[in-house]
């Protein structure tokens, strides 16, 4: 329904373009377009923000987290907005140099954001956003968690602590604390061809991984890492 809903809305005079990412919270839906606008729905459906400025820098995909969205871009360009205010609090155009394919908010200081983020070469940074002042503008850092030559595929899960991907050889697990580090490496199943895995992590540091007919479980905080396959 929010598909059909974005195919006659228009922005001022513009339409808003092809459907293109979704993202969800307790509060919104974000839908992003080709024209590189968010749609910004309530939970009945109705139209409460249009994020961005018509362009053909497409939105290929959105987070959203408490009244904040972040949209990713095919040019690179990754945009923090204030979904009530329908605000941009910052742009970043330094973190990715080709699209952005994944976008996931991640673990936050009580004034602060980041995001965690994979672009099409593979690249994954972390972009923490700081408030100068309270209630003021964002300033941001970027954090590689790991370069292209690692060739991570765009599936990306994110608890309070951990951050989850795998390339076509190897998940992998990156900690945000005490520093930023990759914690785990975890090879391809031997029965498995090169393929694209699903990942997703837990607070309390599980992983949990589907690697073709593979199911496997990672207990990150088990003395000896224990690992049981279904």
């Amino acid at each position: 329904m929010l598909a059909s809903a974005s195919d006659g809305a228009t922005s001022g005079t513009t339409t808003v373009g092809a459907p293109a990412a979704l993202g969800a919270s307790a509060k919104f839906v974000a839908l992003g377009t080709s024209r590189g606008l968010a749609l910004v729905f309530d939970h009945f459906q109705e139209v409460r923000r249009v994020l961005g400025t018509a362009s053909t820098d497409s939105v290929k995909c959105v987070a959203l987290e408490d009244d904040v969205a972040c949209l990713g871009h095919a040019s690179g360009v990754l945009v923090l907005w204030d979904v009530v205010k329908g605000s941009q609090l910052r742009r970043v155009d330094d973190a990715f140099s080709v699209a952005v394919e994944k976008v996931e908010f991640c673990c936050r200081g009580a004034s602060d954001r980041a995001v965690a983020a994979i672009d099409a070469s593979g690249v994954v940074n972390r972009i923490v956003f700081r408030q100068r002042v309270l209630g003021g503008s964002y300033l941001h850092e970027v954090e590689c968690l790991l370069d292209a030559k690692s060739n991570v595929t765009p599936w990306l899960s994110v608890s309070s602590t951990y951050a989850a991907f795998s390339s076509t050889t190897a998940s992998f697990v990156v900690a945000f604390s005490p520093s930023v580090r990759v914690a785990v490496t975890w090879p391809r199943p031997s029965s498995q061809e090169e393929s694209n895995a699903v990942v997703s992590i837990s607070d309390d540091g599980v992983l949990i991984r589907a690697w073709g007919t593979d199911l496997d479980a990672l207990n990150l905080s088990a003395e000896s890492a224990g690992l049981s396959r279904n």
